[in-house]
C-alpha cells in the first residue's frame, strides 16, 4: 500500500518535470528559429511577440474632445474703396470641434484695421463673427491688411486672415507732402500742388483748410482744364522760428470730413540753428546711454551765448559743452538707467541771449524696449 502511494507520487513529479521541460524547450526554439521574411526584429523579444506588440500599437486610439475653429473664408476683397473713408467687413466662424472654443484675442498688422469679436467663447456647433473696421486713410493703390486670431484650437492656435482692397483718392493731390527745409525768416518760398480732377461725379465745390496758422494757401482753377486746380502753399509771415508742421485738408461739397490731406513741414532758422531739429532715440533699459548730441551754432557772423539748458523729460539729463565760444555749443542728452520701458516724450529747451531766439525748443521722442529685447540706438532728426 505504501509502495503504491510512493510510486504514484513519483509519477506525478515526473509528469510535472516533463511538462516544464517541454515549455522551456518550446520557448528556446521560438527564440532561436531563423527569422522569416516580414518578421519584426526587437532585441530580446521573439518575432511573433514583436509582431503582436506592433499590431497592438497600430490599433486606433480614441482622441479626447477638442475645439476646432473654422472660418467661412480666409480672405475678404473689398474691391475699390476711397481714401479717408471707413469700411467694414465680417468673417463668420464656428466651433466645428467637440469641446468649448475660447478665442483669446484678435489683432491686425496695422492700426487702420480694428478687429472686434462678437463672442469669445463658443460651445460645439455655435457660430460667431469677427467684425473688422478698416480706415483707408492716405493709402493709395492695392493694400493688404493681415489679421491674426489666437484660440485654444490645438491644431491651429493662430489663424491668419487677410483683407484686400484697391484704394483710390476721390480728389487726387500731388505731391503728398511739402517740406520747407532751413528757410530764413526773411524768405517766403512757395510750393505748388496739383489738385484733381475728381474721381467721383457731382462735385460742386472744393474747399481747402489748414490745421495751423503757420502756413497760408491759395487755390485757383487751371485754365481750360475742368476739375483741375493749383494750390500754392507758403509760410505765414508770423510763423515761429524752428520746426512748424501741420496739414492742408481738402473738402468736397461742404462736407465736414476731409477727402484728402497733405502734410506740410517747415524749418525756419534765425541767427542760431540747432541740429537735429528733433531728437529721437531708441534706448536700452537699465543702461545709461548718451544720445545723439545737439549742435547749437551761429548761422551768421553774429555771436551768441547759451545761458542754460533744461528738459521736462525726467529720465534725461542734459550737459552743455562749449565747442567754439560765441559760435558753437554741444548739448549732450543722457538717458538714465532708471528709465522704464515704454515711450518717452517731451522737449529740451535751450536759452540764449539772442533777442529773436531767447528760447529754442527741441522736441524729444524715444522708445525704451523691455530689457530682454532692446537694442542700443542713437537719436536722429527723422520723423517719429
Amino acid at each position: 500500500m505504501l509502495q503504491g502511494s510512493m510510486l504514484k507520487a513519483n509519477r506525478t513529479h515526473l509528469r510535472r518535470a516533463a511538462t516544464m521541460f517541454i515549455c522551456f524547450f518550446a520557448v528556446f526554439v521560438s527564440c532561436r528559429r531563423e527569422p522569416r521574411e516580414g518578421d519584426i526584429r526587437v532585441p530580446g523579444v521573439s518575432p511573433d511577440e514583436a509582431r503582436r506588440l506592433m499590431q497592438d500599437r497600430a490599433s486606433p486610439v480614441t482622441q479626447s474632445d477638442q475645439p476646432d475653429i473654422e472660418f467661412d473664408a480666409e480672405s475678404k476683397d473689398l474691391g475699390t474703396i476711397f481714401q479717408m473713408d471707413t469700411y467694414g467687413c465680417s468673417f463668420k466662424f464656428k466651433n466645428a470641434g467637440t469641446a468649448r472654443l475660447v478665442v483669446q484675442r484678435a489683432t491686425s498688422s496695422c492700426g487702420c484695421a480694428a478687429p472686434v469679436l462678437s463672442e469669445k467663447e463658443l460651445d460645439p456647433g455655435e457660430e460667431a463673427e469677427l467684425n473688422v473696421e478698416l480706415k483707408s486713410e492716405m493709402a493709395e493703390g492695392p493694400v493688404v491688411r493681415s489679421l491674426m486670431v489666437k484660440s485654444n484650437d490645438p491644431d491651429e492656435p493662430i489663424k491668419k486672415l487677410k483683407i484686400e482692397a484697391k484704394v483710390v483718392p476721390r480728389l487726387p493731390v500731388k505731391p503728398k507732402s511739402v517740406y520747407f527745409r532751413k528757410v530764413r525768416k526773411s524768405e517766403r518760398p512757395t510750393a505748388s500742388l496739383e489738385v484733381g480732377p475728381p474721381n467721383v461725379e457731382g462735385i460742386r465745390s472744393v474747399e481747402v483748410k489748414s490745421t495751423t496758422d503757420q502756413f497760408t494757401h491759395k487755390l485757383q482753377p487751371v485754365d481750360g482744364e475742368k476739375g483741375r486746380y493749383r494750390l500754392d502753399v507758403s509760410i505765414a509771415d508770423d510763423a515761429a522760428l524752428g520746426r512748424n508742421a501741420g496739414w492742408i485738408e481738402f473738402f468736397l461739397n461742404g462736407e465736414t470730413e476731409p477727402c484728402a490731406r497733405v502734410r506740410v513741414t517747415a524749418y525756419l532758422v534765425g541767427d542760431i540753428e540747432v541740429e537735429p531739429a528733433r531728437l529721437t532715440f531708441r534706448g536700452v533699459q537699465g543702461v545709461e546711454t548718451d544720445l545723439r548730441p545737439l549742435r547749437v551754432m551761429s548761422s551768421t557772423d553774429r555771436t551768441f551765448r547759451v545761458l542754460g539748458v533744461n528738459t521736462d523729460v525726467p529720465v534725461l539729463k542734459t550737459e552743455l559743452v562749449p565747442i567754439e565760444k560765441g559760435k558753437q555749443y554741444s548739448v549732450i542728452a543722457r538717458l538714465s538707467p532708471d528709465a522704464a520701458a515704454g515711450q518717452v516724450r517731451g522737449k529740451i529747451t535751450i536759452r540764449t541771449d539772442n533777442a529773436e531766439q531767447p528760447e529754442i525748443v527741441v522736441p524729444v521722442f524715444g522708445v525704451i524696449p523691455m530689457a530682454d529685447d532692446s537694442q542700443s540706438g542713437v537719436g536722429s532728426d527723422g520723423e517719429a
